[in-house]
């Protein structure tokens, strides 16, 4: 029979990013979102490389009408800021794993 500490595990996270630092109920909206992207192209679409002035353009789109004061997207019926976010992921994903396509 083994015998139970109370010492805690030791756990090596230094460098590590603190994922606990992020709201992921905030996140909702966004996938939201990939839903609803998934329904309309196909699931992982936003995944594929693509002109990066396309996804700059669609960020800004949905910048744009969100500071004017349109909450919701009117072809999607969700938050121009999931939209946004969802836009900034696409391209981060871009720069990480098909940087050679970056044409800013």
């Amino acid at each position: 029979m083994s015998q139970q500490s109370n010492e805690r595990s030791l756990r090596y996270n230094e460098g590590k990013p603190d994922y606990s630092l992020v709201p992921m109920e905030l996140l909702e909206e966004a996938a939201r979102v990939l839903e609803y992207g998934a329904s309309k192209y196909e699931r992982d679409n936003w995944r594929r490389p693509t002109d990066w002035r396309v996804s700059y353009a669609c960020l800004m789109r949905h910048l744009a009408a969100w500071q004017a004061g349109e909450d919701l997207d009117p072809e999607s019926g969700r938050n121009h800021l999931g939209h946004a976010l969802c836009n900034i992921l696409q391209m981060l994903h871009q720069l990480k794993y098909y940087p050679e396509e970056l044409n800013r």
